[in-house]
């Protein structure tokens, strides 16, 4: 099928570019492989679905905004992101209580601590976690992120419901190891804005602006008479 096939390299390059992740191409065509297809449920091509320990977490289904989804997916699910960027090295992932309970004491007092409860098959948590990476980075040294999976194990959600989480994702706030706000949605904008909003009431500094690339500072000369 000519959309299958016009994906094709895009696969292959994600696929070369995410060395933690494992990929399997199927072809619909090869009268051997229908058993499988509808073992996997496939009714819709193209179909990409990300596995885990014998379990579908999520799926996407048809070309509209496949490479989207398939960059956001690999990047939520795996560990791999352009330019060799590690999630997990920015976002810090947290299983259980204990591992809230750590993260959220660890950090230091001028720094905010962010963590972001989501569930592995929340198209709105998927598809704001780009935003969470690049956030992490932007504002290191004034905030600090982790993730915690709520339906990964009973663990996880005792914490859903120790927090009382109801919708995903929800961004815990915590200062000096005591939850002070939270925001709820995918939007970046509001996210960004919430995270601003909080540092400024609880008196943490925000992270300078970015120099553009290729900037000069202005030169001041002495002032004109």
């Amino acid at each position: 099928m000519r959309p299958c096939h016009a994906i094709k390299h895009t696969f292959q390059r994600i696929a070369r570019e995410c060395s933690d992740v494992k990929f399997l191409a199927l072809n619909a065509d090869d009268p051997d492989a229908t058993e499988l297809l509808d073992a996997l449920g496939i009714e819709v091509l193209p179909t990409v679905q990300f596995w885990r320990n014998g379990r579908r977490l999520w799926e996407h289904r048809g070309v509209n905004q496949w490479e989207q989804n398939m960059g956001e997916g690999v990047l939520y699910f795996g560990d791999s992101a352009a330019g060799g960027v590690h999630p997990s090295e920015h976002v810090q992932e947290l299983h259980s209580q204990a591992d809230v309970d750590a993260f959220i004491n660890s950090q230091e007092e001028q720094v905010l601590t962010v963590v972001d409860v989501s569930i592995s098959s929340a198209d709105p948590c998927i598809h704001v976690f780009p935003a969470v990476l690049a956030l992490a980075r932007s504002f290191e040294g004034y905030a600090t992120f982790g993730r915690l999976m709520g339906d990964e194990n009973e663990e996880a959600q005792r914490v859903l419901q120790q927090y009382n989480v109801v919708e995903v994702p929800t961004f815990l706030f915590f200062k000096n190891g005591r939850e002070v706000s939270r925001h709820v949605g995918s939007s970046r904008g509001d996210l960004i804005g919430k995270i601003l909003q909080v540092q400024s009431e609880y008196g943490v500094a925000p992270p300078p602006p970015p120099q553009p690339a290729g900037a000069v500072p202005r030169r001041r000369g002495a002032a004109h008479r």
